[in-house]
């Protein structure tokens, strides 16, 4: 695997001065970033595998307001296989993640916040807000994190409320760099104080409307990427040093919520029922990413609310217990264009829903010379699907052999219970044990129905998964400021249904992972090295394979994962900062017998199901969406000037080609994303503001690609370059 030169040059040039710089005196030690990702706060260089943190003030200096631009500065992290039907995304940890999306399914990520798991893919996709960390956990966590982490997890941390009066108004201005020049509008309000001597609230709002770059031709406009806006509020209680009662609650109301563009692509397949229709392209640029002509704009709405009750207690004897209650529901409504065309061939409509509430209680302590964590979780969700094929049946039902009218409903409930205790072997070996147990029970009731049969076609079924998923984990200190570890950890993703199309039940898939590494600072905590070494085995994936009544979902494959992460980072002074990590993953299918289908046409039967199984050996080949290097560096300088500073922050991340499909048919070369940013503040940092680029070269690259049977490639393409003005006041 060869690394890309531009990159090893442009990182040996920042390196150069690091031999000189350490000489200097010694500046102020580094912050110490402190983490969650054990449940209780320890610094994340405690923390036994890797981990990639981002502070809230990390979080504004580079302009991440979500998961996609938080992917774009940490290697490793992909958001991809964005659903324009559903809304869905999916997260892409070490190589790994779901190959399949629907109700029926689970993610390989899972997906947190203020450690509520957010079930559904849509979450993915939520703008921050009043965000205090983001932290990102390589890797499976099968015990403290279980619900279907098995590529690894995204735990998001809210601010909680103050003791002190303080407030935050921040404005922002962007605008792409397109023919039209779409412009988008952000403004956030924070609030926090005392409302009495023991209750605090604190209370943001973020009101939203991003004009997409993309531009329609045929309707002569361009659609809303987003609009809307999102509530968060919070109150604690302290009626007593040993307890604390803590109320969240959020509301998002989006009349526009990520809508998606396909762009016609390429003809993939060498047999096609309608030919290739990117023949009808001469109604507008086929050369200009960002402009289309479809006759159907993306439409979606997106309601969600939800309530917390965390309560944490200091029980005495070294104890302390914390229950997490939480209710959620949301509620989104989609329309979509899938022939990439102004003619009435395919779109869908669909609708969906979802309650759910979980209950966690966790208890933490020490005894003697371990310390340990025990808990219990129980989840329950409702949801309700609703999908329609729309256009002109003669094509759909020429094109495809699939049902134009879908419903499920979905009840899902699991229960879990884990443990795991640090044995501290002596002062300078820690042992780590701990298992998990889980048990999931789903039910669907599923009806299909198509134009051509006047019937309708329904199942319903009920099945149970579970199991055991222990960690065991080795961590030495040889000296002070440098940990070595070993860790062995298993996952398991609960099994599920095929939410759009009748079959049986699939089966779960499991992972065991086995990862060395080490952390630790010098030169006076003016260098900071977390590295690892990981090996991932997959089994039972669940993938989609083709058959006469369309996609469905089976236990298909095996994989193979292995991969280094390094994080390096640089603090010489307190004016300059260099930060460089990268992740080199080798990966391939050990067990897969893809079954492909392939479209004919039978002349003497022209509305009959014309689709041949032809099964395809992949063993050996690699994983979609696992590209073998994808690094970052950035460079930070701050200068004061009079009664304020500025500061100037370059950041480059590069990704290797990166497949889409399991063939390797649709691919996203390699490419490298330059972003930057000034800042100015008062000394005070009461008030500041930042002049940011994003995509700075322009550079053009897919974020997702599908085939059809009608149309061949349709194409999701990234936002053109950014450059955007963010005003924050702090009062």
């Amino acid at each position: 695997m060869a690394v890309p030169t531009r990159f090893l040059t442009g990182a040996s040039l920042i390196l150069a001065p690091i031999s000189a710089a350490l000489a200097q005196p010694p500046a102020s030690p580094a912050d110490e970033t402190k983490v969650t990702a054990q449940r209780i706060e320890e610094s994340s260089q405690d923390v036994p595998f890797s981990i990639v943190s981002r502070s809230a003030d990390q979080l504004e200096r580079q302009a991440t307001r979500d998961v996609q631009t938080l992917s774009e500065a940490a290697p490793g992290i992909i958001l991809s296989n964005r659903d324009p039907t559903t809304g869905e995304a999916t997260l892409w940890i070490r190589g790994m993640g779901s190959h399949t999306l629907g109700p029926g399914t689970e993610s390989s990520v899972g997906y947190y916040v203020d450690g509520v798991y957010m079930p559904r893919h849509q979450a993915f996709v939520q703008p921050f807000l009043d965000v205090e960390r983001v932290e990102v956990l390589r890797g499976p966590r099968g015990v403290l994190w279980g619900r279907n982490s098995i590529a690894g997890a995204v735990n998001v941390v809210t601010r909680s409320p103050g003791s002190r009066f303080h407030g935050r108004l921040v404005a922002s201005l962007n605008e792409f760099d397109t023919s039209q020049a779409p412009r988008g509008r952000r403004y956030e309000l924070s609030a926090t104080g005392p409302l009495s001597g023991k209750v605090s609230a604190r209370l943001a709002g973020v009101k939203s409307d991003v004009v997409d770059p993309t531009y329609n031709e045929y309707l002569r406009s361009a659609t809303r990427k987003l609009h809307g806006v999102s509530f968060r509020s919070s109150v604690t209680f302290a009626p007593s040093d040993s307890l604390t009662l803590t109320v969240r609650g959020d509301r998002t109301d989006h009349d526009a919520h990520d809508n998606l563009h396909f762009k016609l692509g390429d003809r993939m397949y060498r047999n096609y029922r309608f030919g290739n229709l990117t023949d009808y392209h001469g109604i507008y640029d086929p050369e200009d990413i960002h402009r289309i002509a479809v006759n159907t704009a993306p439409a979606s709405e997106h309601r969600e609310n939800g309530v917390s009750l965390t309560l944490d207690k200091a029980a005495g004897a070294g104890i302390d217990i914390t229950s997490i209650s939480s209710w959620r529901e949301f509620d989104s409504a989609r329309t979509a264009d899938l022939d990439g065309t102004p003619f009435d061939f395919q779109a869908t409509s669909g609708a969906f829903e979802s309650r759910w509430w979980s209950q966690e209680l966790l208890l933490h302590g020490t005894h003697g010379s371990a310390s340990w964590i025990a808990g219990t979780y129980a989840f329950e969700e409702t949801s309700r699907t609703r999908i329609d094929t729309i256009g002109d049946i003669a094509v759909i039902r020429y094109v495809r052999d699939g049902a134009d009218h879908v419903e499920a409903d979905l009840d899902s409930t699991r229960y879990a219970v884990y443990g795991q205790v640090d044995w501290q072997l002596s002062e300078r070996v820690t042992l780590t044990t701990g298992a998990r147990y889980s048990d999931e029970d789903k039910a669907i009731q599923q009806a299909t129905s198509t134009w051509w049969h006047d019937e309708t076609v329904s199942q319903a079924l009920r099945d149970s998964w579970g199991g055991v998923t222990p960690r065991l984990g080795l961590s030495v200190r040889p000296r002070e400021n440098l940990m070595l570890y070993a860790t062995a950890t298993a996952g398991l993703k609960s099994g599920g249904y095929n939410p759009v199309v009748l079959q049986a039940a699939f089966d779960e898939e499991t992972s065991t992972t086995y990862e060395i590494g080490l952390k630790t600072a010098l030169a006076r905590s003016k260098v900071r090295i977390s590295a690892a070494v990981f090996s991932s085995d997959y089994t039972d994936l669940q993938m989609p394979v083709s058959a006469p009544g369309g996609l469905i979902i089976e236990n298909a494959a095996e994989a193979r994962i292995r991969g280094i992460d390094l994080e390096f980072s640089f603090r010489p002074v307190s004016q300059f900062a260099f930060d460089m990590s990268f992740e080199l993953l080798d990966d391939e299918f050990g067990d897969y017998l893809f079954q492909e289908g392939d479209q004919f046409v039978d002349e003497t039967k022209p509305f009959g199901p014309f689709i041949r199984i032809c099964p395809l050996d992949l063993a050996g080949r690699g994983l979609p969406r696992a590209p073998d290097l994808s690094a970052s560096a950035s460079l930070e300088y701050k200068l004061q000037l009079g009664a304020g500073s500025l500061a100037t922050r370059v950041e480059y991340r590069y990704t290797d080609d990166i497949a889409f499909d399991p063939r390797a048919l649709l691919v996203q070369p390699s490419y490298g994303l330059l972003h930057g940013q000034v800042r100015w503040s008062l000394r005070q940092g009461k008030l500041f503001v930042d002049l940011y680029g994003r995509n700075l070269t322009d550079e053009e690259y897919k974020v997702n690609e599908i085939v059809t049977a009608a149309v061949g490639g349709l194409r999701i393409w990234a936002p053109p370059r950014e450059v955007g003005l963010q005003v924050g006041l702090d009062f």
